[in-house]
């Protein structure tokens, strides 16, 4: 089971440049069980993970 959640921003202070800021939040829980010589074991994990991004972006427009 997971989750991600993004939220970000951008401003464009001109025609085809724009700043930019991103937040992401990761949730994951990965698992399994498997047996060996008779014996079952069973593996959990709790993952999170937190990223922030910036940047500029750039856009190409087409000739007109």
């Amino acid at each position: 089971m997971g989750l991600q959640l993004t939220a970000g921003l951008a401003w464009q202070f001109r025609p085809n440049l724009a700043l930019f800021a991103e937040y992401r939040f990761t949730h994951f829980e990965p698992g399994f069980s498997f047996s060996l010589l008779g014996s079952k074991a069973k593996e959990e994990r709790d993952i999170k993970t937190q990223r922030a991004l910036f940047g500029i972006s750039y856009r190409f427009h087409g000739s007109q």
